[in-house]
């Protein structure tokens, strides 16, 4: 199988320098591959990708994993998506693209004179976040990007975490992860976007622990006269920090990339690689509470699932947890939260109410963690209130922080949900959700991650279904690249 490399090696598949894949990784597949009679290859994001009419293959360095379809590498013990999951994630990444137009908008007036219809998918205008006297009346942040666009949010789950996960089976090797998103969104990676608080931290903290590692040669007594062998060393070092997957296997690249030291350069640094390895492999977690800590929440929860169809809530729970504590720590009780909306979600997934799912999350939770409870009285009171969504949005804050966007998540959903159940099919609760969500203004885009993908689980029930087609087609090319790629959307022939 002859299949031409899109990297710049110019080999074929078999062969490419670059990726890798042993030829026999690729004829472990060939009896799915060779029925269909159009095979496409193509590369996104640095990863290869080969498409049949109905599985989409990711080639990585050493494995090939089916992303959609029905063949999956062995190590990944997973099943594909059933349409429920396939119909959360998307709920959660529709709910983000159409709110990417006013996100952090924090003085909505002008959309209250707005027909309603108007508000999804807008084009980013900075005009529209300042006021006819020049006053801000949010934060614009998306200048490069274009109606039907995802935010930052989706783009680091569906296009680092969510990939990652399915070509490793697991997410939680921190240093390998970290390694992956700095190559992603770090300063040489050619990322053109934001980042929040969250992220940039996180991505400083890999720097700054790199940085580090460098100065161990910097301060070394051996390399204080030998300027030539300390640049040599510490560009192959860096290489090598950018590379590796693994501290355990940053000794034998960083050897593989002096071929010519001499011996008492190599003795020098096999002398410095403990701590090294040490600098680079401690934690490197932001402490914070905002929306990044949950908008991964979806694709965490989906997989799980389709792991492991009866998982419970305390495996749930551990798993979330391991996931996020690679870039997210938990001093400001940020994980409460991503439990809790890990559960509404597995709840809602098996035929719960939003409602109900929400009291049974909240009810499990304060048994099980009683510190828990604090946190969550926002939830509570969210359950419980008559108040308009928007009204209460507003009063309880509309920023990034966690303690005002789930709990209003929750009554958007609520409200919108029980609506629907009242007034049939004339009330399609994904999409006044939506715009209520935007009309709220602040972090709608973390938001409409929590909202969209609660009710798009909760299809064909409880009010609740997915984002209508018409709203599909509204994602921008981009976005909907990104949701073929791991298997959401169907690939245009």
């Amino acid at each position: 199988m002859n299949l031409k490399c899109h990297c710049l090696c110019g080999s074929n598949v078999t062969s490419c320098p670059v990726r890798r894949l042993p030829l026999l990784l690729l004829q472990q597949f060939e009896d799915g591959i060779e029925k269909y009679k159009k095979i496409r290859f193509f590369s996104l994001e640095n990863d290869h990708y080969l498409l049949g009419k109905k599985d989409l293959f990711l080639l990585k360095y050493n494995s090939a994993v089916v992303i959609s379809g029905s063949f999956f590498h062995k190590k990944n013990r997973m099943s594909s998506l059933t349409k429920p999951l396939i119909n959360t994630l998307l709920g959660a990444m529709v709910g983000d693209a159409a709110a990417l137009g006013y996100h952090w908008l924090y003085t909505t007036n002008q959309l209250k004179g707005q027909p309603r219809e108007t508000y999804e998918f807008a084009q980013p205008r900075e005009a529209n976040f300042v006021d006819a006297k020049g006053e801000k009346l949010g934060y614009f942040a998306h200048h490069h990007d274009v109606a039907g666009d995802v935010s930052w949010y989706t783009d680091n789950w569906a296009k680092l975490w969510y990939p990652y996960y399915t070509a490793h089976g697991t997410a939680t090797d921190a240093f390998g992860l970290e390694r992956k998103f700095f190559h992603m969104y770090g300063p040489e990676s050619g990322y053109v976007g934001y980042h929040d608080a969250v992220i940039r931290g996180f991505l400083a903290n890999i720097h700054q622990a790199e940085q580090r590692a460098l100065d161990l040669i910097d301060k070394d007594d051996f390399f204080a006269t030998r300027e030539a062998e300390k640049a040599k060393v510490k560009d192959a070092l860096q290489k090598t920090l950018r590379s590796v997957e693994s501290p355990q296997n940053i000794g034998d690249d960083l050897f593989k990339r002096l071929p010519d030291a001499s011996s008492d350069v190599l003795h020098a640094v096999k002398r410095l690689l403990e701590g090294i390895t040490t600098e680079v492999s401690g934690p490197k977690s932001v402490s914070d509470d905002q929306g990044s800590a949950v908008v991964w929440v979806p694709a965490i929860v989906c997989t799980a699932v389709a792991a492991n169809p009866t998982i419970t809530e305390a495996q749930l729970d551990a798993i979330v947890v391991s996931e996020l504590k690679t870039f997210i720590n938990d001093e400001k009780n940020p994980y409460v939260f991503a439990k809790f909306y890990a559960r509404v979600l597995l709840h809602a997934l098996r035929g719960e109410s939003p409602v109900a799912a929400s009291r049974h999350a909240v009810d499990s939770l304060k048994k099980e963690q009683p510190d828990s409870a604090k946190a969550l009285e926002g939830v509570l009171e969210a359950l419980e209130t008559n108040e308009s969504y928007v009204e209460f949005q507003e009063r309880v804050g509309t920023a990034c922080h966690l303690g005002e966007m789930m709990p209003g998540a929750i009554l958007c959903v609520k409200q919108h949900t029980t609506a629907a159940m009242k007034r049939g099919e004339t009330y399609n609760a994904f999409v006044e959700a939506a715009r209520d969500n935007i009309l709220a203004g602040g972090d709608s885009c973390a938001r409409g991650i929590i909202v969209g993908a609660i009710i798009a689980a909760t299809e064909g029930q409880h009010g609740g279904t997915p984002p209508p087609a018409v709203w599909l087609d509204r994602l921008s090319p981009k976005a909907k690249g990104i949701a073929q790629s791991i298997g959401l959307l169907p690939v245009s022939s």
